[in-house]
């Protein structure tokens, strides 16, 4: 999968649906690249499972946060990539095979951890360096968004 940079625009987009009303948006379906097709080789702001490849080359001079665990590591890694100069490129045939090596938790754990990282994430790229009421407007879609998320897995266990 290959998406940008969850910008606030991006993560207002995708709460509150606006990516799916408009999948040809290339600013209401940025984050997920909704009008991106994959039979297109392209320069993007990340991809899953860059970092596993890229962190075994010693030609790499970052390092894998662990500050951003599981989810948001490749998103973290590539903005810091390209910060230093770096290109990300989306190709149609993979120069890796990736195998997954987490142990499987539930999809709700996974959506919460998935919220709780890019809470992270955001703290560490945006906090001062976006206006402080967009960037609490975002913490506060974020942190709700993981309130829903319980919320329904405790109504599906009960």
């Amino acid at each position: 999968m290959r998406s940008r940079i969850p910008t606030p625009l991006a993560v207002f987009s995708e709460y509150f649906g606006l990516s799916k009303l408009f999948p040809r948006s290339r600013r209401l379906g940025a984050y997920r690249m909704t009008w991106f097709g994959y039979d297109e080789v392209a320069e993007v702001d990340q991809v899953m499972g860059i970092v596993h490849d890229y962190l075994s080359r010693r030609s790499t001079p970052l390092v894998c946060s662990t500050r951003t665990p599981i989810f948001f590591n490749e998103v973290d890694w590539c903005l810091r990539a390209k910060q230093a100069g770096w290109k990300v490129y989306f190709t149609l045939t993979p120069k890796s095979c990736i195998w997954e090596a987490k142990a499987r938790n539930s999809e709700e754990q996974d959506a919460v951890e998935s919220q709780l990282s890019l809470e992270r994430f955001y703290c560490k790229h945006y906090k001062g360096r976006i206006p402080a009421l967009v960037y609490w407007l975002v913490i506060a879609g974020i942190r709700l968004n993981t309130r829903l998320i319980r919320r329904q897995g405790k109504e599906l266990r009960d």
